[in-house]
């Protein structure tokens, strides 16, 4: 996950211009990842080993085929990254 991020905010300049970033099945992360994530949609930086920069103008849009309340409440995904995301949910039946 960590060469993906690197990957999309190289190419976009990190934050000089807006960007989109699709976190796909946000529900299959590990803990570690998650927390990751939240520094990013919090914070607005992201840390690659010693190295850590600053990015602006991110908007996210996530989507997982698991039910994140249920992987929430079993301590299996982050209550705050959690919230952070779920602005606006759009279910789609199977």
């Amino acid at each position: 996950m960590n060469d993906q991020f690197l990957r999309i905010f190289k190419e976009n300049n990190f934050g000089t211009t807006p960007a989109t970033v699709y976190l796909k099945e946000i529900g299959k992360l590990g803990q570690r990842s998650q927390s990751r994530v939240l520094d990013l949609v919090e914070d607005g930086f992201f840390q690659n080993g010693a190295e850590k920069k600053t990015i602006k103008n991110l908007r996210f849009i996530s989507s997982s085929s698991e039910d994140l309340k249920d992987k929430m409440a079993q301590g299996k995904f982050s209550e705050d990254l959690y919230h952070r995301l779920n602005i606006l949910t759009i279910h789609i039946p199977p």
